[in-house]
């Protein structure tokens, strides 16, 4: 079973849902994916989960861009959100 479809598998029973978003980093640095977000705990608002106390944001199926050049797909990838510039969810 891939990373992804573990984590799918695991927030599936708490009526979990992804939301695409573009996380900017402070080194400029743009990152897209998705980012699961808990219904139950969070109302579906991105600016929740950034929110919370946990340090990283969870991010499926995420590209990495530097000065608008892709250079790096992975399947998962933790971001520490003290490096998160903005957000912007789409």
């Amino acid at each position: 079973m891939s990373v992804v479809n573990e984590i799918l598998s695991r927030y599936a029973a708490n009526d979990a849902t992804k939301k695409f978003i573009k996380i900017y980093a402070t080194d400029q640095t743009e990152i897209q994916g998705e980012l699961i977000v808990e219904d139950k705990n969070f109302d579906g608002r991105v600016s929740d989960y950034l929110n919370d106390s946990r340090s990283f944001l969870p991010v499926l199926n995420a590209e990495i861009y530097v000065t608008g050049k892709l250079v790096a797909k992975h399947e998962f990838l933790c971001i520490n959100k003290q490096f998160i510039a903005y957000v912007i969810e789409n």
